[in-house]
C-alpha cells in the first residue's frame, strides 16, 4: 500500500467510501510503514479544510498525526509523485 514512506508523510489519495476508511485505518497503516504523519484527501468536494475526529483503537501502541487536505492539494501531490518529486 505504501511506497517508501519511512520517516516521511504518507498521503492517501482515496475516492468514495475508501476516503472514510482513511479515518479508521490510515494512521495505523501509515505508522506500520514507518510514516511520521498521514494526510488524506478531504471528503468534501470544494476547497475547504475540514476538521474531523480521528481515533485509534486501544490495541494501537502508538499514534501519528492525521489530517485531511483539500482535493486540489491532493491533486498536487499526485502530480508531484508522478514526476518523482514527492
Amino acid at each position: 500500500m505504501f511506497h517508501q514512506v519511512a520517516g516521511k508523510i504518507a498521503v492517501f489519495d482515496l475516492y468514495g467510501t475508501a476516503r472514510r476508511r482513511f479515518k479508521a485505518i490510515g494512521g495505523p497503516e501509515a505508522l506500520k510503514a514507518g510514516a511520521v504523519m498521514a494526510l488524506g484527501r478531504s471528503v468534501v468536494s470544494v476547497s475547504v479544510y475540514t476538521l474531523s475526529a480521528m481515533s485509534y483503537a486501544p490495541i494501537v501502541p502508538a499514534a501519528i498525526p492525521m489530517a485531511s487536505i483539500t482535493n486540489e492539494d491532493a491533486d498536487l501531490f499526485v502530480r508531484l509523485m508522478a514526476r518523482g518529486k514527492a
